[in-house]
């Protein structure tokens, strides 16, 4: 399940297929899995690592999504970290 409101906005590069870099802004949503698929449409473009969130917070390198990570764990519950 997705949530309808979204934990913040951060912005990050797109690289066109012309080479073109635009810098974009990005919502972002907490979602609960409650089920993995072997295949999903996008996954010849993306990789999925499920991690804690404190490890992703240090695998992030975009310093906007690394606070918005950090603001949200501090929501979480302890048994998710």
């Amino acid at each position: 399940m997705i949530s309808a409101i979204p934990l913040g906005t951060y912005r990050q590069g797109k690289t066109h297929d012309t080479g073109e870099v635009e810098t974009v802004t990005v919502r972002a949503f907490p979602m609960l899995v409650t089920e993995e698929i072997a295949r999903w449409p996008e996954m010849q473009f993306r990789q999925r690592r499920w991690m804690p969130i404190a490890a992703a917070i240090q695998a992030v390198k975009n310093d906007e999504l690394r606070a918005l990570l950090a603001t949200f764990a501090k929501d979480l519950p302890d048994w998710a970290g």
